[in-house]
């Protein structure tokens, strides 16, 4: 810790070293017209160097200032942080800080002891947690919203063609955040196949809306008639995108046909 924590510290420890018979430093300044207003705060002094990619995340701060340096549009996080951070209460209301701001931004929606977690070094979840904020900012870079709002807006119009009554897709209003713009062109997708898609969980659940979405672009290496349980679906998905080259399968027939898939792995 700084011996002086404001700058009027600073001015009367170097005056009165050097000054003598003057009285009150400041107040004479002060009717010159200079003001001292500076204060440092604890989170000036934080230390952000990171050792252990586990430990040192405990006390949420430096996860807030990862979330404040990778986003743009993410708010003010430094003034949130209680610091020092000494009780376990200190460091989960930091942790949730970080948290929250993710949720709000669309990268990444935790569960209610996610938190506490990080805050009791649960290596998985700090791990998990690193990886989706990673993901997030490659994605953003490379996200095109023109192109994904311009491709929702053709396999509509093209579902309206093939459908007079326009009962497959319901109106629809662009979304705002890239997550849920893209969840918009999933239910086009699929809606247009006759698939409802509600979400990146229980929708995906039995690989049915992956094969769907290759089904669309590429009818010839999967047929969307071909389609049936789940593992079989998965493997079917698997082999198309083996075929097209380039395009890294990140899931595992486990993940979508075992359980819920985790909606940061779609």
């Amino acid at each position: 810790a700084k011996m002086y924590k404001s700058t009027r510290d600073v001015i009367v420890a170097f005056t009165s070293d050097l000054l003598s018979g003057e009285g009150d430093v400041l107040k004479h300044l002060s009717q010159l017209g200079c003001s001292f207003l500076h204060n440092q705060s604890a989170i000036d002094e934080y230390n952000f160097q990171v050792g252990n990619v586990v430990a040192d995340l405990k006390d949420g701060v430096v996860v807030s200032r990862l979330v404040e340096i990778l986003f743009s549009q993410a708010q003010p996080l430094m003034d949130k942080m209680r610091v020092p951070a000494v009780s376990r209460l200190q460091k989960v209301h930091n942790a949730g800080v970080a948290l929250t701001e993710l949720e709000r931004l669309g990268v990444h929606a935790g569960s209610k002891d996610e938190a506490k977690m990080i805050v009791d070094g649960h290596r998985d979840t700090v791990v998990s947690l690193l990886w989706t904020v990673a993901h997030a900012v490659q994605w953003r870079e490379r996200f095109q919203e023109d192109v994904i709002k311009e491709e929702i807006a053709r396999v509509r119009v093209q579902a309206g063609v093939a459908d007079e009554k326009k009962t497959l897709l319901p109106e629809m209003k662009m979304a705002v955040k890239p997550a849920d713009l893209l969840l918009q062109w999933c239910q086009s997708v699929c809606g247009s196949l006759g698939f409802e898609v509600e979400n990146f969980t229980r929708s995906f659940a039995d690989s049915r809306a992956l094969c769907l979405l290759a089904s669309y672009y590429l009818p010839e290496l999967l047929p969307s008639a071909s389609l049936g349980e789940a593992r079989e679906n998965f493997k079917a998905f698997s082999l198309v995108l083996d075929t097209i080259g380039g395009v890294p399968c990140m899931l595992q027939s486990s993940d979508v046909t075992n359980t819920t898939p985790d909606q940061g792995l779609m």
